[in-house]
């Protein structure tokens, strides 16, 4: 299980990167791009709403129905599913990052909790994860407030 968790970092670090390479960003040094976009809160563009692409609208949107629709919260056995469907729409999301400028930071600072909020699903404790899950949820459901 902590081997996952690693490589789920690793590779999420890597996306953030590569997106970031994207725009002539270096991710190399001491302030990498997922540190950048670790610590920074989401903020309005001049009191609006950012513009996203639209495929990362869908990606946000699937990731909200796939925790929403979640039922069987009690049984620990489901996690480990739902954490799969939930870390490759994050990846599908990051790969179609098509956005520039402050949308795009503001966008990372949006995606970069979500690691962090999906790793206790990982926990295998039913408590721990459905606290997570509402967390999760909560975050998720965020991004229309900033985001259109």
């Amino acid at each position: 299980m902590k081997t996952r968790s690693l490589i789920s970092l690793i590779l999420s670090s890597a996306l953030l990167a590569a997106c970031s390479d994207k725009e002539g960003e270096s991710a190399s040094g001491p302030e990498t791009a997922a540190k950048k976009h670790q610590a920074a809160a989401v903020s309005f563009n001049d009191g609006s709403k950012w513009t996203a692409n639209p495929e990362t609208t869908a990606g946000i949107d699937r990731m909200r129905r796939m925790v929403s629709e979640f039922t069987t919260a009690d049984d620990p056995s489901t996690y480990p599913k739902l954490v799969t469907a939930l870390e490759q729409e994050y990846a599908t999301v990051i790969s179609n990052c098509t956005m520039t400028g402050e949308a795009h930071n503001q966008l990372h600072n949006f995606l970069a909790p979500l690691n962090q909020l999906i790793e206790p699903l990982k926990s295998g404790d039913p408590q721990v994860a459905k606290e997570a899950l509402i967390k999760l949820e909560n975050h998720l459901k965020t991004y229309s407030a900033y985001f259109e």
